[in-house]
C-alpha cells in the first residue's frame, strides 16, 4: 500500500515525504485524535496532577517511540485548550453535517 496523502494541515515528522492534502486544498484538515476528560465538577487541582502525568509520561523517548510505531504523534494541550479544541471540533463537524445535509436517524 502506497500513501498518497496526510490529513492533518501540514506534512508528519513521521511521514515527511508524504504531502498534506492542505498543500493543494488550503484549509483541508481531518485529524484522529484521543484525550482524557473527566467529570464536569472535578476539582482544577485533580484536573492539573492528571494532565501532568500524563504529559510527562507522553514525553518519555520509550513512549514516544511506541506512538511513532502506531502512526499517533503526541500533542498534549493544556486543560483549557483541550475543552477550547472541543468546542471547535464540535463547531467544525455540526456545520460539516449540516452542509452535507445529513438529517439524524
Amino acid at each position: 500500500m502506497k500513501g498518497l496523502a496526510v490529513t492533518s494541515p501540514q506534512r508528519t515528522p513521521l511521514a515527511p515525504e508524504l504531502p498534506a492534502i492542505a498543500e493543494t486544498f488550503p484549509g483541508f484538515e481531518t485529524r484522529i485524535w484521543y484525550g482524557l476528560v473527566a467529570p464536569a465538577n472535578t476539582p482544577k487541582p485533580v484536573v492539573a496532577k492528571v494532565h501532568d502525568v500524563v504529559s510527562a509520561s507522553l514525553a518519555k523517548p520509550d513512549v514516544k517511540a511506541k506512538l511513532a510505531g502506531l502512526g499517533l504523534e503526541p500533542a498534549p494541550l493544556a486543560p483549557e485548550e483541550f475543552a477550547a479544541f472541543i468546542k471547535q471540533e464540535i463547531a467544525k463537524w455540526t456545520r460539516e453535517i449540516r452542509d452535507a445535509g445529513i438529517e439524524p436517524q
